[in-house]
C-alpha cells in the first residue's frame, strides 16, 4: 500500500504539468490606498495566490508582479492595520494588467509573528473552519514533516522534524507564553487553548525567527480567533454542534463577535464530553476527557492606527485518562490573560510600535484512582505553574529597500507541586492506617529569560530579499526547595546563569516562470527546561525509568541550513525544503548505575536515568508539496517528508523521529458544496534508539472522506468519516500502557462517522 501511494505521489508530481498547457506569462502593475482617506500606502505585501510570487509596494503605493501565469489569477493584499484583501486579476499572455486596490482599515493585527506570504500558515491539507478535530496537537498530523506524540486521546503533544517539547517554542497570538503543570506533560501548550477558537497555525521550521523568543526547533503561534472592525455597530455570532460515533462524543459551541469603528469585541465559549474509543480490533482504550472553556477580546480605537486590546480566556479540563501515563489527570484548569497594545504608521520611518503583557496560570492535579495499583498506594499530585512576561518591538522604515524589527522580550516561569502517597502496601507488609508521604516534584523551581532581538529586511532587487536576525538571552534559572536527594546530588545550588546567541540570513530569489529559490542559515538555541533541570525522581519518559534532573546542563544549539525551492506552471505548484541540522549539546537521558530509583527500591528497573548533554547529533530529510486544479472544481494536493536524526554520542538513532509518511487529497468545490477524499500514508519506522527504549514501528495506510454543503447562506452542514477501513494500528510516536492491566501500545481509534453542523446569525 505505501509504494502504490509514493507511486501515485511521484506520478501526480510529474504527469500533471505535462497535460497543463503552458503560456507566456505577463505582468500585474497596480496601485493600493486607503480606502477611507484615498492615502497611498508603501510596504503593502501582495502575493499571488497559491505561489511564491510577491511583490512590496513602493513609496508612491506602487508594485509590479512579474512572471504571473495567463489566466484568472488572484491576489492576496495584506498590510498592518488593515484587512487581509482578495483582489480577481485577469492576465493576458504577453501582456501587462492593471488593478487599483483599496485596503478597508481593520483592528490592527496582534497576534500574528510571519511578515509575509502563507507559505508557513496550516498547511495544503489544513481547513481549520471546515473539520476541527478535538485536539490542537491533532491537526500537526496533517502537516508535513509534522506528527505529534500521543499519550492518550487529549492533549497532543507537537513535533516538527525531529524537534519536540520545549524544542518548540510555541506561543498564542504572537507572544503569549503558557506553560504546563504536569512532568510528564499531559497538558502542554496546545492543550490550554481549544481547537475551535483557532483561527490558523504559522510555523516557522528551524532556527530562523529571532523576534519571538529563543527557536531551536521553530516556533508555533496559535492565532485564536479575534474580533472584525465594521463601520456601523453590528453584532454577528455562530452555533455549532458535533457529534462523533467512535466514544459516544459531543461538543458544542457558541460565539458572538461584533462593533464599530471604536469599539469591537469577540466572545466563545463550548464545552467537550468525550467518550473511550475502540480501535479497530474492537478493543476499548481508556480515553474519555471532557472540557469546558471560554474566552473574550475586546479591543479599542482610542485615535486612528492606535490599539489596544485585552484578551480573557480560562478552560477546565477534567476526567482525563492518559493509558500510557502513570496517572490520569482529575482537573487541569488554566486562566490566560494579556494586554496588547499598537500603533502604526506613526510618520515615514516607524511602521508600528508593539507592546504585549501576559500573564498565565495553570492548576494541575492527577492521580491513580482508576490504576491497578490504587489498591496499594493511594497517590495524588497537585501541581502549579505560573508564567507572565511580555514583549515590546519597533518596526521600523530604515531606507525604502531595507526594514527593522527592533526589540525585547521577557518570561518567567515558576513551577511548584506535591505528590501525597497514602502506601497500604509494601511487599508483604500491609499498613493500617496507611503510611503517608509527601514527594517533591518541581521543587519550587523558576526560569526566567530577558531576550533582545533584531531582524533586518532587505531588498536588493525586485526579485531578490535579503533577511538577517540576531538575538541574545539572558536566563538564569533557580531552585528554592529543593529534595534531600538533590542536595545530596548537587550540594546548596545557588542560581543558574547563561547567555545564549542565536541568528540566522537568508537569501530568496525569484526566478522566471514564478519559481524562487531561497537559501536559510541559521543558528538556535534552548536552555534545558525545568524538568531537565530539576525534576526528582518520576517516571516522565517513553519507559519505567525514573528520571533525575541536571541544573548543570548546557544548551543545546542547533545550526542549521535550509534550501527551498519553488516552482508554479499555470495550475500547478510544487514546493521542496531540504535542510540538515548540526545538533550540539543535544539533551538526552540514560540509566546512571551509580543512581538507585527512590521509590520502591529493589523493583525493576532498579536504577534512574539522568539528564545529560550529547556533544554531537544531527539531523537530514527533505519535505514535497505539491498542489493543483484540474478544473470543473476539482484540485488535488499531496506532500511526503522525511526526516533522519542521528545521536552521534551513541552511535544510534534520536528518539521520536517520524518515519517517511505522505499525505495525498483530492477535493470538489463549488460555491455551496465540497467533499474531499484523503489519505495518509506512513512507512515503517526501523530507525529507534534503544537507550530510550523504543520499539520498532510498522508502517499503516488510513483514508478519509469528508462532505459538506452551506444552506439558506447561514446553515453549514458536514459529515465525514475516519478510518473508513477500520484499519486497527498504532503511530511511531505513541506511547505504551502504562500502570494498566495490560502493556501494549496505544493504537488510533476505529472507524468514526462524524456530524457537524453549524449556524450563524
Amino acid at each position: 500500500m505505501l509504494r502504490k501511494a509514493l507511486f501515485s505521489f511521484i506520478l501526480l508530481s510529474f504527469s500533471i504539468p505535462g497535460v497543463i498547457f503552458c503560456q507566456d506569462p505577463g505582468i500585474i502593475t497596480g496601485l493600493v490606498q486607503d480606502s477611507k482617506t484615498a492615502d497611498r500606502l508603501q510596504r503593502v505585501n501582495i502575493t499571488l495566490k497559491g505561489s511564491s510570487i510577491g511583490a512590496v509596494t513602493d513609496d508612491n503605493g506602487k508594485f509590479t508582479m512579474n512572471a504571473v501565469p495567463a489566466g484568472n489569477q488572484t491576489l492576496l493584499v495584506s498590510m498592518i492595520g488593515y484587512g487581509p484583501q482578495q483582489e480577481r486579476v485577469a492576465v493576458s499572455s504577453g501582456q501587462s494588467s492593471y488593478v487599483s486596490i483599496d485596503l478597508i482599515p481593520d483592528p490592527i493585527s496582534m497576534e500574528e509573528i510571519l511578515v509575509t506570504g502563507a507559505q508557513d500558515h496550516a498547511g495544503p491539507n489544513v481547513r481549520l473552519n471546515e473539520d476541527t478535530p478535538k485536539d490542537i496537537g491533532e491537526f500537526f498530523r496533517k502537516l508535513p514533516g509534522c506528527s505529534a506524540v500521543k499519550k492518550g486521546n487529549f492533549a497532543m503533544d507537537p513535533v516538527i522534524r525531529s524537534f519536540k517539547y520545549d524544542q518548540l517554542n510555541i506561543q498564542f497570538d504572537g507572544g503569549i507564553r503558557c506553560f504546563g503543570g504536569c512532568p510528564n506533560r499531559m497538558d502542554p501548550p496546545t492543550s490550554h487553548v481549544q481547537s475551535e477558537d483557532l483561527e490558523k497555525i504559522e510555523l516557522v521550521k528551524g532556527p530562523f525567527s529571532v523576534r519571538f523568543g529563543q527557536a531551536m526547533g521553530g516556533v508555533v503561534n496559535l492565532v485564536m480567533k479575534r474580533p472584525r472592525q465594521t463601520d456601523s455597530f453590528r453584532i454577528h455570532g455562530k452555533l455549532e454542534s458535533r457529534y462523533e460515533t467512535n466514544g459516544d462524543n459531543r461538543r458544542g459551541r457558541i460565539t458572538v463577535y461584533g462593533g464599530e469603528k471604536k469599539i469591537d469585541f469577540y466572545a466563545g465559549g463550548g464545552v467537550k464530553d468525550y467518550g473511550n474509543y475502540k480501535t479497530g480490533a474492537g478493543n476499548e482504550t481508556p480515553s474519555s476527557f471532557d472540557v469546558t472553556d471560554y474566552s473574550l477580546k475586546v479591543g479599542f480605537m482610542p485615535h486612528r492606527n492606535h490599539r489596544i486590546q485585552v484578551s480573557w480566556r480560562q478552560s477546565f479540563v477534567g476526567h482525563v485518562d492518559y493509558p500510557a501515563l502513570p496517572m490520569d489527570a482529575d482537573s487541569d484548569d488554566t486562566d490566560i490573560i494579556a494586554l496588547d497594545y499598537s500603533a502604526r504608521c506613526l510618520n515615514s520611518r516607524i511602521i508600528s510600535v508593539n507592546a504585549k503583557l501576559y500573564r498565565s496560570d495553570v492548576a494541575h492535579v492527577m492521580s491513580n484512582t482508576n490504576r491497578k495499583n490504587y489498591e496499594i498506594v493511594h497517590a495524588v499530585t497537585d501541581a502549579t505553574a505560573d508564567t507572565y512576561g511580555g514583549r515590546g518591538e519597533i518596526d521600523l522604515v530604515v531606507s525604502k529597500d531595507i526594514l527593522a524589527y527592533v526589540g525585547a522580550d521577557y518570561y518567567r516561569l515558576r513551577r511548584d507541586g506535591i505528590r501525597t502517597r497514602d502506601v497500604y502496601k509494601m511487599g508483604e507488609m500491609t499498613f493500617d492506617p496507611p503510611k503517608h508521604f509527601d514527594d517533591y516534584v518541581w521543587q519550587d523551581s523558576s526560569i526566567e529569560d530577558m531576550g533582545f532581538f533584531s531582524e533586518w529586511h532587505f531588498a536588493l532587487s525586485p526579485g531578490t530579499m535579503v533577511t538577517a536576525g540576531a538575538r541574545i538571552d539572558l536566563i538564569s534559572s533557580d531552585i528554592k526547595d529543593p529534595s534531600p536527594q538533590f542536595l545530596e546530588e548537587y550540594g546548596q545550588l545557588s542560581t543558574f546563569e547563561e547567555t545564549n546567541i542565536g541568528g540566522n540570513i537568508s537569501v530568496a530569489r525569484k526566478i522566471s516562470g514564478g519559481g524562487e529559490v531561497k537559501l536559510s542559515m541559521g543558528r538556535g538555541t534552548r536552555t534545558a527546561d525545568l524538568g531537565e533541570r530539576y525534576i526528582n525522581h518520576l517516571p516522565i519518559g517513553y519507559d519505567a525509568h525514573e528520571h533525575f534532573g541536571n541544573p548543570h546542563l548546557n544548551p543545546e544549539i542547533n545550526h542549521q541550513i535550509e534550501i527551498g525551492l519553488g516552482a508554479r506552471r499555470n495550475r500547478f505548484d510544487v514546493q521542496v525544503n531540504i535542510f540538515y541540522s548540526l545538533l550540539k549539546n543535544f539533551i538526552f537521558a540514560d540509566v546512571d548505575s551509580g543512581l538507585p530509583r527512590l521509590y520502591m527500591p529493589g523493583t525493576p528497573p532498579e536504577y534512574a536515568k539522568r539528564f545529560y548533554n550529547i556533544e554531537n547529533a544531527n539531523q537530514i530529510g527533505f519535505e514535497i508539496l505539491i498542489n493543483g486544479v484540474v478544473g470543473h472544481g476539482l484540485s488535488y494536493q499531496g506532500d511526503i517528508a522525511y526526516t533522519r536524526a542521528q545521536n552521534d554520542d551513541l552511535d544510534e538513532p534520536l528518539p521520536e523521529v517520524i518515519p517517511l509518511e505522505s499525505h495525498l487529497a483530492l477535493r470538489f468545490d463549488n460555491d455551496d458544496l465540497w467533499g474531499e477524499l484523503s489519505a495518509r500514508v506512513v512507512a515503517d519506522q526501523n530507525r529507534i534508539s534503544d537507550t530510550f527504549g523504543e520499539t520498532m514501528m510498522s508502517g499503516f495506510s488510513v483514508f478519509a472522506v469528508r462532505a459538506g454543503a452551506t444552506v439558506f447562506r447561514t446553515l453549514e452542514l458536514m459529515i465525514g468519516v475516519e478510518n473508513i477501513f477500520d484499519r486497527n494500528y498504532y503511530e511511531h510516536l505513541s506511547r505504551r500502557y502504562k500502570n494498566q492491566p495490560d502493556s501494549f501500545m496505544v493504537h488510533e481509534p476505529g472507524r468514526n462517522i462524524i456530524l457537524q453542523a453549524s449556524i450563524g446569525f
